[in-house]
């Protein structure tokens, strides 16, 4: 049976084989393996989908550990600075096929001559619900490279190899750690970080390190001396170190809220360089409520003792065109360079060193305030919302003898990193991190290194602020999707990711990826640090409710607030959160298996726990629309295929079977999205998303008999009645007389059922609507290739 079924999945592909075998002995193979499959039209309500075998059969690849030396694949790493660069770290992420691997023992890195490169491997997440096999791992390492040329494409690039074997790899000046009880020393024998650990010091080759935050009332409030500073140890090897300090927000009343933090400090081999990120939070979790954060100053600074010529570089005018052409952020004195990333993307930023050699990184510089949309705010202060963290990135080179040519060219490649690009044919192949179970076209596979552009690039409008989007500058615009910056559930649109990047390798498309996810993180107040469901959602009662709505803290009802405190005149709340029914979190999925950022990790880690509260009914008033419901099952899902919490997974089968299969109608059992003068109605586009979110589902356990059913009623509804309609009874048996363009979500999901369940009818009936239109209308979108959008990848891997 097993064998007939793949013959009948190529015949529904339309591989070669059906052009070499007589057509008798394919339908023979075709009712032997299917049954009987009935293309002759819609079918009568009493039909149902054919059943659908849910056994994983992916291939099994025994453990390597004891053979040879194998190679997995090759990469590249591409330089976008123009300068070359041989002493920036970089990360790659590498996806791994199912039941491969079970630990980091073995992988190595060696460049084009064979040579092993050294490099330090984590694990970021595994195939947490079947055998815990490794699923994505991140290598960090420092590559040589040439300098980009735009003129030569192809240009700026090495050539790597990944491979498991054993192997011993040596480190020059690997970083080590040593805890001493009441200090934590960082050391590579060219820097040394000690960390007193109470009171908190950070003690650097140049100085002191110092967080410095001036309250509402320009009172000074140093981070460092706050009390219940947590010191944790995240990644420890002789290429590269995390150590991570936090402190919580504390509320003590709407004008007092004691500010929380995060800080993270990166230090690698042989490397003078020390990497720092330092987030601020309003995320208080000791109140039911809280209020905005507002604020006179913060900056880091470094106290050298050393006497200096005072100077200072801003960045405060509203950047209108040509980014590229203004100064980057970075300022020294011989025995320290502080560089700070997107200085004038932005904005607000300063960097000033005084005459007694203190060095200030001016994350909100006490001479500037809030710049706000496209203007800077009429309030004489700085505010983070409530919920809202954003965190700044900040590098310290301690190196004394660099030149000014090569200060400027460390600044070019900070702000422009180079980027380690996998082949997409390796995506194909290993099916691991797209979703809708990793399928990837043919005709996709297409040359990634003929780029002559690397960077971002923006328009006259991007400057001006002309197009719907707004202007893309400035600390609560830079990465942010405008379009919905505060409406939330503006019409329109499709959830976005990061796909473009693992088709085009173009670095440009990485940057475009990591920044919308930095966006998300730092703009959009959704993320309460040290939130725990079993803990705290008793007392605080977080929640997604309402529709557009303003906070996720409390919801009592329509009208009431969730804050004791409004804005003060002159500002106002910078962006809204999220949703149900537009909870488009699927960017951060991929930022995160591209980069492995950190911050990333952190914001799943609450997800994972905030995310149970939908799926343990915790809302008073749940929005069980089809759309509300599938991102917040593909939220739950990607918040636990990344931190593998098993409570999510529990909760999320229980949902499925006690809560929302329960809300079917008869005969289709199809879920409805409201009810219209008492007639059930569902839209294909919200049942689209909802097959999607299921599929993913499906594939995470190998194969599950509840999704399955649930996606082939879908289909199977859809084919019989539905037709890529908009909303619909679903408890007609008169079929809908034309689709909608909307219907676009349900295509690639008809043809995963098609694929896996071989019914090539689904399909059939996928390609009519594509290619014909039903009642005179196609759906939106590309299919003619697919480059990364969200729609017809499936399909394309189809027709190819």
């Amino acid at each position: 049976r097993q064998f007939y079924m793949r013959f009948h999945n190529l015949f529904c592909l339309g591989e070669t084989m059906n052009r070499l075998l007589p057509l008798c002995l394919w339908a023979i193979l075709f009712l032997t393996a299917c049954g009987s499959d009935d293309q002759s039209g819609p079918a009568t309500a009493s039909s149902t989908p054919q059943s659908c075998p849910t056994t994983d059969t992916t291939q099994v690849i025994p453990s390597e550990v004891d053979q040879q030396p194998v190679k997995i694949t090759d990469f590249v790493v591409k330089e976008v600075a123009e300068t070359g660069s041989t002493i920036m770290p970089v990360s790659l992420v590498f996806p791994l096929a199912y039941g491969r691997y079970q630990d980091l023992a073995g992988f190595f890195i060696t460049d084009e001559q064979g040579q092993l490169l050294p490099a330090q491997f984590e694990v970021l997440n595994r195939w947490w619900a079947r055998d815990n096999s490794l699923r994505h791992v991140v290598a960090h390492f420092t590559p040589q490279l040439p300098a980009f040329d735009p003129a030569q494409a192809g240009s700026g690039m090495n050539s790597y190899s990944l491979h498991f074997g054993q192997h011993q790899v040596g480190h020059l000046n690997p970083v080590t750690i040593s805890d001493a009880g009441g200090q934590l020393t960082i050391s590579n024998n060219l820097i040394r970080v000690d960390i007193d650990k109470s009171p908190l010091r950070i003690h650097t080759p140049a100085g002191e390190l110092q967080a410095l935050f001036w309250r509402e009332d320009n009172s000074l409030d140093p981070s460092f001396d706050h009390a219940d500073i947590t010191i944790a140890l995240e990644e420890e090897g002789p290429q590269r170190c995390v150590v991570r300090i936090s402190s919580p927000t504390i509320y003590n009343g709407p004008e007092d809220i004691k500010h929380g933090w995060a800080l993270r400090l990166y230090a690698y081999a042989n490397s003078e360089l020390l990497r720092l990120e330092y987030q601020l939070q309003n995320g208080a979790k000791n109140s039911q409520y809280s209020e905005p954060l507002y604020f006179e100053g913060l900056h880091l600074s470094l106290t050298t003792d050393q006497a200096s010529s005072p100077t200072a570089i801003r960045a405060e005018d509203k950047v209108e065109s040509d980014i590229y052409a203004l100064p980057l952020g970075y300022l020294g004195n011989g025995l320290a360079t502080v560089y700070l990333r997107n200085f004038q993307e932005r904005f607000p930023n300063g960097l000033s060193l005084s005459a007694d050699g203190t060095i200030s990184a001016e994350l909100y510089p006490n001479w500037k305030n809030q710049f706000l949309d496209s203007d800077y705010a009429q309030l004489d202060m700085y505010w983070l919302d409530d919920m809202q963290c954003a965190y700044h990135e900040l590098l310290i080179d301690f190196h004394q003898g660099r030149s000014s040519a090569a200060q400027q060219e460390l600044a070019l490649t900070f702000q422009m990193p180079p980027v380690a690009v996998l082949s997409n044919t390796y995506y194909a192949d290993t099916r691991v991190t797209l979703d809708l179970g990793g399928y990837v076209p043919e005709s996709s596979l297409l040359s990634q290194h003929g780029e002559t552009s690397r960077r971002l690039t923006y328009s006259a409008d991007d400057y001006a602020g002309r197009t719907y989007g707004g202007y893309v500058f400035g600390k609560d615009n830079f990465g942010l999707d405008l379009y919905r910056k505060r409406a939330t559930s503006t019409a329109g649109s499709l959830p976005y990711d990061g796909h473009d990047f693992y088709i085009s390798g173009n670095p440009r498309d990485y940057y475009q990826s990591q920044r919308l996810a930095m966006a998300e993180l730092n703009i959009r107040p959704q993320w309460l640090p040290g939130y725990s469901y079993e803990e705290d959602q008793q007392a605080l009662r977080l929640s997604t409710n309402p529709y557009a709505g303003t906070s996720w803290r409390r919801f009592e009802g329509h009208g009431r607030p969730t804050s004791h405190r409004d804005h003060v005149t002159g500002s106002e709340r910078i962006s809204q959160p999220r949703d149900d029914q537009h909870a488009w979190f699927y960017h951060m999925e991929d930022a995160y298996l591209q980069s492995g950022n950190l911050w990333i990790r952190d914001w799943y880690e609450f997800m994972a726990q905030f995310k149970q509260v939908f799926l343990n009914h915790g809302d008073p008033w749940p929005d069980m629309s089809n759309r509300a419901v599938a991102h917040s099952l593909a939220a739950a899902l990607s918040a636990y295929q990344m931190t593998g919490e098993p409570a999510l997974l529990a909760a999320y089968a229980t949902f499925l079977t006690d809560h929302y299969m329960s809300q079917r109608q008869a005969p289709y059992n199809i879920h409805p999205d409201f009810f219209d003068d008492g007639i059930p109605k569902a839209a294909t586009f919200q049942l689209g998303f909802l097959a999607r979110s299921l599929i993913d589902y499906d594939t995470e356990k190998g194969g599950d008999e509840t999704a399955r059913q649930l996606i082939g009623d879908i289909v199977d509804w859809n084919y019989q009645v539905g037709n890529f309609s908009y909303y619909y009874d679903v408890t007609t048996a008169t079929p809908a007389a034309s689709g909608s363009g909307t219907g676009l979500a349900l295509v690639d999901p008809a043809i995963w059922y098609a694929l896996h369940c071989g019914q090539s009818r689904y399909g059939d009936h996928v390609r009519g609507f594509v290619e014909d239109g039903i009642g005179g209308t196609r759906p939106y979108g590309n299919y003619s290739l697919w480059t990364g959008q969200y729609e017809g990848r499936l399909y394309r891997y189809y027709l190819d």
